[in-house]
């Protein structure tokens, strides 16, 4: 690839320090951590479906249980192009806030 600059030098040079590999790595070790917390939701919903159906207090019926898992399903999908619009127009920094705050 081309990553030298008109003055010749090389403009990738920055990215390229082991500090800076250092610091992407340990951001991508905490952004996918991030992300399996939030995966976790769904897969924890479906795993204790039979306890909340056994439930007293709650009275949940599978139909009940199914619609707040296709909620939680649709809801995502219909967000994931609104937060990708977001993600090419915004910076990263102010992006990551807004995401952590209104999770």
């Amino acid at each position: 690839g081309n990553d030298v600059g008109d003055d010749g030098e090389d403009v990738l040079s920055p990215y390229r320090t082991p500090s800076f590999r250092r610091r992407r790595r340990w951001l991508m070790l905490v952004l996918h951590s991030c992300n399996v917390v939030d995966a976790m939701d769904g897969a924890i919903l479906s795993a204790v479906f039979r306890a909340l159906e056994r439930s007293p207090v709650l009275h949940l019926t599978p139909a009940v249980m199914g619609t707040v898992s296709f909620a939680q399903a649709i809801g995502s999908a219909l967000s994931a192009p609104v937060w990708g619009a977001v993600a090419d127009s915004w910076d990263r920094p102010r992006l990551l806030i807004l995401g952590v705050a209104s999770w």
